[in-house]
């Protein structure tokens, strides 16, 4: 798929317009997926007909930056869900290696990753928690949060 010259699957739900209006839209679209991506303004230009300047003034708006921001989230989110299966596969290998390896160095590598995993599985969970607590305060009672005065 050349996703240089259209919108990507993966933006179909764009934060900058449910269908786009103008072809000038869908230029931005595939611009911000570009940029999501990593690829540089200048080459996108040439690749898709738009001159320089241009281009680089659409990277500049804040919905093209947005729709750049939600491509990247989308994507990432996409990496992690694929990381998120082999979970389960990467902890079975390593608590095979901490009962069965021949070597007791690579078991005791084996169970440190254990227990340091472990810990910061904890303490990410505690802090989820905790920011779920808070936003849903934060929520009910918008007015009861001030931000913090500065130093």
């Amino acid at each position: 798929m050349d996703w240089t010259n259209q919108a990507p699957s993966w933006t179909k739900k764009s934060t900058m317009v449910e269908e786009p209006e103008a072809p000038e839209d869908s230029k931005k679209l595939g611009l911000a997926a570009a940029i999501a991506s990593g690829m540089r303004i200048h080459r996108w230009a040439k690749e898709n007909g738009v001159p320089k300047t241009t281009a680089y003034r659409w990277a500049d708006e804040p919905k093209v930056r947005i729709e750049a921001q939600a491509v990247r989230r989308r994507m990432l989110d996409r990496v992690a869900g694929a990381m998120t299966k082999r979970c389960t596969f990467a902890a079975a290998r390593i608590t095979l290696l901490a009962s069965d390896a021949q070597s007791e160095s690579v078991q005791l590598n084996a169970l440190k990753t254990i227990l340091t995993e472990a810990m910061r599985i904890a303490k990410y969970s505690d802090l989820e928690a905790r920011m779920a607590e808070f936003e849903e305060k934060l929520r009910r009672d918008p007015q009861s949060f001030s931000p913090l005065p500065r130093r």
